[in-house]
C-alpha cells in the first residue's frame, strides 16, 4: 500500500497518541477495476492499526460472518455494493458501549464510507487494505 495522502485520517493526526501508528484503509475503488495505488483513491478512511484488532476480537464475538473473514491486517479485502452493505449492518450492529471513544468513531465513519460503496448501484467497490 502506498503512504496516505489523501482522505480523510482523522486519527493519526500531529501530536496525537496514532500519530505514529501504521494505518489501514478504507477507500472506495471503482468497481471491476484493477487497483493498483499508482493513483490513491480520493474517499479512503485511514485508520490506526490499534483500532483492527478490537475490531476483529468484536466480530468474532458477535459472531458476525463478514468482518470475522476480515482475519489477516496484510490483506487487500474488496467488497462489492452488496457486500459493502452486509457490512454496513455488521458494522452497527457491533455493540460499542465497551469500546473506546476513538474506536466508536471509526466504526461510525466505517459504516458511513461503506453504506456509500452499498448506494453506489454498483459502480463503487469497499477496499480494505493494511500496509
Amino acid at each position: 500500500m502506498a503512504g496516505k495522502s489523501s482522505g480523510a485520517d482523522p486519527f493519526r493526526t500531529p501530536g496525537s497518541k496514532y500519530e505514529d501508528e501504521e494505518p489501514f484503509v478504507l477507500a472506495l475503488v471503482p468497481a471491476g477495476v484493477p487497483f493498483d495505488w499508482s493513483t490513491e483513491p480520493e474517499d479512503a478512511l485511514w485508520l490506526p492499526e490499534p483500532f483492527f484488532y478490537p475490531l476483529y476480537r468484536a466480530a468474532i464475538a458477535q459472531k458476525l460472518p463478514l468482518l470475522s473473514s476480515l482475519n489477516n491486517f496484510y490483506e487487500r479485502y474488496r467488497f462489492n455494493a452488496t457486500r459493502a452493505g452486509e457490512l454496513v449492518q455488521e458494522l452497527r450492529s457491533i455493540p460499542t458501549s465497551d469500546l473506546s471513544p476513538e474506536l466508536q468513531r471509526a466504526i461510525h465513519l466505517a459504516s458511513d464510507l461503506a453504506g456509500r460503496a452499498a448506494s453506489s448501484n454498483g459502480t463503487l467497490e469497499l477496499l480494505i487494505e493494511g500496509p
